[in-house]
């Protein structure tokens, strides 16, 4: 079976037919076998400044994640009501949504 590198081109340019000469060998392109998990480590508390924060890091993929909670005085016309608001940033691009009146 080859590598991922030696069958790169392979790979690019019939991908599923690379992936099924894997599956039939029971083994993935980095040479697991298909049932053995990438190494992941999990670090909570990775960012000081948040109330709630972690760190994953599964195989080559590394994921941050911070959560901020503010109180916030609700409308008073809707007391019974109040408001999430959240930041998403996804490499580098920013996005902003703000979801209002949820029923508390």
């Amino acid at each position: 079976m080859a590598t991922m590198g030696a069958a790169g081109g392979f790979r690019t340019v019939e991908p599923l037919e690379y992936y099924r000469r894997f599956l039939k060998e029971n083994c993935r392109p980095d040479g697991r076998d298909l049932g053995e998990f990438r190494t992941t480590t999990v670090n909570i508390g990775s960012i000081t400044t948040a109330d709630g924060s972690a760190l994953v890091k599964l195989g080559n993929t590394t994921v941050v994640c911070g959560i901020k909670a503010e109180f916030a005085t609700p409308p008073a016309d809707a007391s019974n009501r109040g408001y999430i608001g959240f930041d998403l940033d996804r490499q580098g691009k920013r996005l902003r949504q703000l979801v209002s009146l949820l029923q508390m």
